[in-house]
């Protein structure tokens, strides 16, 4: 009897392990990366690729919440990524 419920318990440990892991996913986006991270142009550029000047463009929008008392200007990686994912129709217009 006793056995049976040591083997529950360490399993229950395990279970209980597995899912703070998962947690910690889901909060990161699966990407293991800090929403709070301040991003510049440049590293937006980088982790995106996204052309410069549609950066620029993106980040002049007064809907996107950037630091503009600082230079470089920079914005939350959580921020940014919650406005990519809304629809922006001036993005797309072709010229």
């Amino acid at each position: 009897m006793e056995e049976i419920l040591e083997k529950i318990l360490k399993t229950q440990e395990s279970l209980l392990e597995a899912q703070e892991e998962t947690n910690k996913l889901l909060h990161y986006g699966y990407t293991g990366k800090d929403p709070n991270e301040f991003l510049t142009r440049e590293d937006v550029v980088k982790q995106y690729g996204i052309g410069y000047n549609k950066v620029d463009k993106i980040f002049r929008d007064k809907k996107l919440p950037v630091q503009r008392y600082c230079k470089p200007q920079k914005v939350t990686r959580q921020a940014f990524e919650k406005y990519i994912n809304s629809n922006h129709d001036y993005l797309y217009e072709c010229k």
